[in-house]
């Protein structure tokens, strides 16, 4: 589809993947304690820092070319509201759903001394850009559901601030329970009477693998880190699971069923899996052992995911044949990954060609 074709869809279109990217030495400032830790592993003197904390480089001036081809810190907009807004007027972005750094993910779940600093902090600074943004800047705020109660709280008290979305992670039980357990309800009730998705994202995932030594090898840990996250042939093989274990478990567990507006999302997390995925449980419910899902899941899941669920595909993977094969249009949804290089450089006619 030439890019042409898409000029009707200026101003339109919703973006369900960026990020909050600031320079490394400015996350004290934002995390406490917590972000001095992250300033050590990023910063001056580390492998990383050319594109997490560069020296050298002023923030670039917003232009066409420079709104889809600078990445990292010194993309325009990349930590700046004001800036933020005219690069979605560019790009013809209408909302733009905006996470944090997978590093600042990774820290909450991996330091657990710090994991309510990192969480109130972040929090704090997501519902500032979400004041600042007008309705068009959207920062999921992050929630640490390892403890129900205080996520809970936290949910309560971000939403009623105009946070408009919230990150939970997938690698471990909610509470130790399943994310299905009626224990839940009260949290996905919460979410669903506001008409706040919970999102999944990557870098959520951490312990669903029991071991690290599964991608230790030469081929599986080649490329990785030098393109803005640790993309080996390896994490792309897997780094899905996750979600899939916690979204299967959603579906067949009845959640959807008894949160119906409840909204869902799975992000930077590729999308080729769906369809199986949807294949699958479709047979567990229509053939499987168990009589009570049949009885009381009165869709089909592939239905729950159709209304309930979204998902972001990567922008190599050929959406055209994926809704071909199994249908499910209504569940991918676009997404820059700005600014990070991931997202590519022409994500709106990568795309559009996929799907015209």
């Amino acid at each position: 589809m030439p890019t042409m074709e898409l000029g009707s869809f200026h101003g339109l279109i919703n973006d369900a993947d960026s990020h909050l990217m600031v320079r490394a030495r400015e996350y004290p400032d934002i995390l406490g304690e917590a972000g001095k830790i992250l300033a050590t592993r990023l910063g001056a003197g580390t492998p990383l820092a050319a594109f997490f904390d560069p020296e050298y480089g002023e923030q670039a001036t917003v232009t066409q070319e420079n709104a889809w081809n600078v990445k990292g810190v010194v993309a325009p907009g990349a930590g700046d509201v004001e800036v933020r807004l005219r690069v979605l007027d560019i790009m013809g972005i209408r909302r733009q759903l905006i996470f944090p750094q997978v590093f600042v993910w990774m820290l909450m779940s991996s330091h657990r001394e710090h994991s309510e600093e990192v969480v109130f902090r972040y929090n704090d600074f997501a519902l500032q850009w979400t004041k600042d943004g007008g309705g068009r800047l959207r920062p999921a705020a992050i929630l640490d559901l390892r403890d129900i109660d205080a996520a809970c709280k936290e949910a309560k008290r971000v939403i009623s601030g105009g946070i408009r979305a919230v990150l939970i992670q997938d690698g471990v039980a909610p509470g130790g329970v399943s994310p299905a357990d009626p224990s839940m309800d009260r949290f996905w009730a919460t979410l669903a009477e506001a008409e706040v998705p919970a999102l999944l994202h990557i870098g959520g995932g951490l312990g669903f693998m029991g071991s690290g030594a599964w991608g230790r090898t030469d081929l599986l840990s080649s490329g990785g880190f030098g393109i803005g996250e640790d993309v080996t042939p390896y994490v792309l093989a897997t780094v899905h699971m996750s979600a899939e274990n916690y979204l299967q478990t959603l579906v067949l567990g009845g959640v959807f069923e008894r949160h119906p507006t409840l909204r869902f999302g799975v992000i930077e997390l590729g999308a080729s899996w769906v369809g199986p995925m949807a294949e699958r449980m479709d047979w567990i419910r229509d053939c499987g052992p168990s009589e009570a899902i049949r009885t009381q899941l009165s869709l089909r899941p592939s239905e729950y995911l159709r209304r309930n669920v979204r998902v972001t595909p990567f922008i190599t993977e050929d959406i055209g044949l994926m809704v071909e094969r199994y249908g499910l249009g209504e569940v991918y949804v676009f997404s820059t990954d700005f600014p990070h290089p991931e997202g590519g450089r022409d994500p709106l006619d990568k795309m559009a060609s996929s799907v015209s």
